[in-house]
């Protein structure tokens, strides 16, 4: 499963993971990439720039659900 289907819009809205999910899911990409023994430990450098690459993307998809939303007469500041 890609990022791309975990953050979408579709009837109900925008839809996007929360952190954990993002975290998990990127988690699961590098170890197909790079194999089930790297250490993404949150103690570990690649642990470290796995959490600040995941926390970029998900600020991101904040940032595009406010911008998303408002438009919406219901949800706009």
């Amino acid at each position: 499963m890609s990022i791309s289907n975990l953050f979408y819009i579709d009837d109900t809205g925008i839809n996007y993971p929360d952190y954990p999910t993002l975290l998990a899911q990127i988690q699961s990409q590098l170890q197909d990439i790079f194999g089930d023994d790297i250490n993404l430990d949150a103690d570990s450098q690649d642990g470290e720039s796995t959490a600040i690459i995941t926390q970029a993307i998900y600020d991101t998809m904040q940032i595009a659900v406010m911008t998303y939303n408002a438009y919406s007469p219901q949800f706009a500041l």
